[in-house]
This record gives structure tokens, sequence and C-alpha cells, in this order.
């Protein structure tokens, strides 16, 4: 007996030793490693095949609008369904599906199959912004599309100052819109575009743009440090500076932004009701000379000096007396040329109706045996009691180049004479203006970018309107065009300024300069009715 026991336990430790290996756990997938998409709008049952040798789990990991079913399984073929939730956001999202199989949930070895599943996201099409705004140097527009579908962008057939670039992605698409610089002044201009993708609505995007600002600067002539209001304002440049005579002073402005830099004192007793430069920089300023009908003398005398610069000594240049030519004052010089080499002065003789000139020659004016100085003279277009302010202006450095002439009164026209010997003198612009329009006389000339030009201006005894100043194409002397205007009543708040008023001379006190530059011919002005100093371009 205990030998048949020995033998039995033998037996079966030997069938024991004769037990299969352990299988070994494997899953075919042929979407392993692979990324799975899935439709926008969901899936109620997307199905995925697969094979395992031993059972099986399936899980998604890292999500919560998609699901697995069934979640677990025999060995053998097996079918798993997707379940997933439409997509309503604008963006992809996406999950860890994760297969594993073992022999048991105790067993050393594991085989896992994952997939990554993806989910587009709802198709998207908005612009970030829909206006782009640039000034006179134009740019580059960048519409910027947040969207994951094709787009295009349709330009205006009118708008030729705008040019496609093209797409650029930077996260959102942005497509380029290359903007032309823009020079046309006080103007502004807009154009809309049409960006449209299939299956959406289309959006529109707007491009303005603002051309140059014509007025630069202006200000009231009372906030200029050292001004003192009353007598007649005049301008002139000097250089890179902006003169502006005012009673016994001359302020020297910065002409870009009108700011005073200084202040030259004239000589104890000067009048700087006269003001300006020739164009070898020499001062020309004077003091008008009234004829008075009151005491033994009844003229006075009209003297002009020079000064080389802002710190020289005056020097007499012209001296003439108004018993030459009865009338109420005479002032208002102009002058063409350089004194130094040759030029030509003139004055207005008001109420006369006479021009005065005096020709210069190596920094002299010839005299008389009685040392006066020597002078021309003629009539201006009309003669009259009413042309009581007015400007002659000489075209050239000799008298016979010509003369430019407007007053308040006669037909308030711009006149232009081309043989002042014969006194023939020609309409060059007819202003439209009445006998209330007060400032005619003014009038400063240029020559700009090949072509000349004149400005005149013309303001009102009372509050009607503040001055009107006109650039005037006159490259055609006798048919001159307008082509800009400054309206300073913007300028002014009639109700404030209304007081401040100054009636004396009325608008007469005003003037007008033009100063040629590379880019724009600048145009200064100041209306004392209204205290208004400023500068306007065109170009």
């Amino acid at each position: 007996m205990k030998k048949f026991f020995v033998m039995l336990m033998v037996a079966i430790a030997a069938i024991s030793c004769e037990k299969e290996d352990p299988i070994v756990p494997a899953i075919v997938f042929d979407k392993a490693g692979q990324e799975i998409y899935i439709e926008t709008e969901g899936t109620n049952g997307m199905e995925l095949s697969f094979n395992s040798n031993v059972s099986w789990k399936a899980a998604v990991q890292g999500a919560d609008w998609v699901v697995v079913s069934p979640k677990e399984g025999l060995a053998g073929d097996a079918v798993i369904r997707i379940i997933a939730d439409e997509n309503k956001t604008k963006e992809n999202r996406s999950a860890k599906l994760v297969i594993t199989a073992a022999e048991s949930a105790t067993a050393a070895q594991v085989a896992v199959a994952e997939a990554t599943l993806v989910q587009y996201q709802v198709d998207a099409f908005e612009l970030v912004d829909t206006l782009a705004t640039f000034g006179e140097e134009g740019g580059t527009a960048s519409i910027k599309v947040m969207t994951n579908v094709d787009f295009k962008v349709t330009i205006p057939a009118d708008a030729n100052w705008l040019t496609a670039v093209g797409t650029k992605a930077y996260g959102e698409k942005v497509y380029e819109i290359k903007v032309d610089a823009f020079s046309e002044l006080d103007a502004s201009r807009s154009a809309e575009l049409t960006v449209s993708a299939e299956g959406f609505e289309d959006v529109t995007y707007t491009i303005s743009q603002s051309g140059p600002k014509s007025l630069i600067w202006s200000k009231n002539v009372t906030e200029l440090d050292g001004y003192t209001v009353g007598g007649e304002t005049k301008i002139a440049a000097y250089g890179d500076k902006l003169l502006v005579s005012n009673l016994t002073k001359v302020l020297v402005l910065n002409p870009t932004t009108g700011a005073v830099e200084s202040t030259v004192a004239l000589p104890e007793g000067f009048t700087c009701d006269n003001l300006c430069v020739d164009e070898g920089g020499n001062i020309l300023i004077a003091a008008h000379a009234d004829y008075s009908w009151s005491g033994a003398e009844f003229c006075e005398i009209l003297t002009i000096y020079t000064l080389k610069d802002l710190s020289s000594t005056p020097k007499e240049l012209v001296k003439y007396s108004t018993a030459n030519i009865w009338c109420s004052n005479t002032g208002n010089i102009r002058v063409k040329g350089n004194i130094d080499t040759k030029a030509v002065i003139t004055a207005y003789a008001a109420n006369s109706g006479y021009w005065v000139a005096w020709e210069a020659a190596n920094g002299e004016v010839a005299v008389d045996a009685n040392g006066w100085s020597v002078f021309k003279c003629n009539t201006t277009p009309y003669i009259g009691t009413e042309a009581r302010y007015g400007c002659v202006l000489p075209e050239g450095d000799e008298l016979a180049d010509g003369l430019w002439f407007i007053a308040y009164g006669g037909d308030y026209n711009l006149k232009y004479c081309a043989d002042p010997s014969q006194n023939a003198w020609e309409t060059s612009y007819a202003t439209g203006m009445s006998g209330w329009m007060e400032n005619f006389n003014c009038i400063s000339r240029a020559t700009w970018n090949g072509k000349e030009y004149a400005a005149i201006t013309a303001s009102c005894h009372f509050n009607y309107d503040a001055t009107d100043v006109f650039v005037l194409d006159v490259t055609n002397k006798t048919a001159a065009e307008k082509v800009f205007a400054v309206d300073c009543d913007g300028l002014v708040d009639r109700d404030a300024d209304w007081a401040n008023l100054d009636w004396t001379g009325a608008g007469a006190s005003s003037d007008v300069l033009l100063v040629p530059t590379d880019d724009a011919l600048l145009v200064y002005f100041v209306d004392v009715n209204f205290n208004i100093i400023g500068c306007s371009q065109y170009k």
C-alpha cells in the first residue's frame, strides 16, 4: 500500500510538469496609433473592430463628450461603438481611446492599443474688427479673420487706392491690404470691402483714410508774448523765421508752431506799421505817413528803413513827402528783388488812387537835388475816395516787370498791370465781393512747383465774417483761378470775439504771406479784426 501511494504522487508530479505556459495577451487593431476622426455633428455609434486573444476592456480618457460601448469583452473578434456629442465649439477637440487585454485581472502581462479620437470644430467665420483708419501716409490694413474655412476679400472696383497683398497666418488668418498715401488737403475717402465665405453671410470691412490738414496752426494774436493790441500787424519771412510787426516791436516766431522765440525792440520813436523782407534778407520797416489837416504842416514824411539783420541799427533807405501826392496816408510797402543789387519798392497812397514806387540798386535809392528819394507813380485801376485801403505789389525787380493791385473801393478785384508806364490794368481775378468787405489790401506772390501763385485776403469791417484767404494760380496773369481758400470764420467764436474787435482801420490792418517749401506752399495770415494769426498749407 505504501508503495502504491508513492507511485501515485510521482504520477501527479509528472502530470503537473506537463501544464501549458500562460497566454501572452495580444490585440490586433488596425487603427492603433492613428487619429480617428469624428464628424462635428457627433455620432451615435461609430463601430471599430479589433481582435484580442484574451478578455479586454475599452475606455476613453480625458473627455466627457465621448464614450465607448461595450466597455469590456471576451477573447476573439470584437466590435465597439464610439458615441460622441455634437461639437458646438469653435475649436477641435480630442480624446484617447485605450483598449487593454489581460488573461486575468491579476495577470502581469497586459496588451495595450491606443488611438486618438479627434472631432472637428463647427465651421467658424468672423472678423476680429471691421474698421481700419489711416492718415495721409497710408500703410497696411490687416483684416484678421477667425475661421477654419476658405474665405475671400473683394475690393470695390473704384477703390484703386487699395491693393490686395494676400493672406498670412498667425493663429488667426490675416488678409493684408496696402493703402496708398493720400495727399488731398482736408479730404477723406473710404471703401467698403466684402469678406465672404461659403455658407456664411458676407461681412463688410471698412477702410477709411484722411488726407493732410490744411491748417497747420492758428491762435489769437493776443496770446503771443509781447504782443500789444492795436495798430497794423504785418508778417514777413526772414530766413527760417516768421516776423510779425507790432507797433514798436518785431516778434520773431517759429513758423512751424507760431511760438514766439524772441522780440526785437526797435529804437525809441519807431512805429512799425509796415514790414517786409526782400530776397536778400534785408528787413524793411516804416510808419504810415498821414496827411494832416491840422497844424502848420499838412504833410508827413514816409521814411523807409532797412535792417541787415535783427540786431543791426536801422538805416534810412527812402524819404518821401506825402505832399507829392495828396492822400490820407502812404504806406503798405512791398518789395521785390534784393535792394543790395536791384529791387522795386512800392507803396499805396490811400484815397488818392495812386501808387508810388522806388527803384533800389546797390543798397540805395537815388535822391534828387533836394535829398528826396526819386520816385515814380501813376494811377491805380480806379480812383475814388472809397479806395481807402490798398496794396500795390511789384512783379519783378524792375518796375517794367509789372504791378499787382487790390483795394477796398472800386470793383474789389485783383488787377494786374503788365506795363506800368502805360497804366494798362486788367482784371486778373474777380473776387465777387462787395463794399461791405474791408480787407482788400493784401497781396503776396510766390513761385512753387513750376506755377505762379498769388494770395489775397478779404475780411469784414463788422463781424459778418472773419478773414477769407484766397490762393490763386496766376500762371496766366489775366485769367487767375482760385485753387485754395482759408476760411478763418471757423477759427473764431463770434460771441466771445465780438467784444474784442478792433474797429480802428477794420480789416485793413491785416496781412497775408506765401512761403514756398519743398512739400507745400505755406500760407501765413493775420486778421487784426478778430485777432487771428495762423498758417495753412496748400499742396
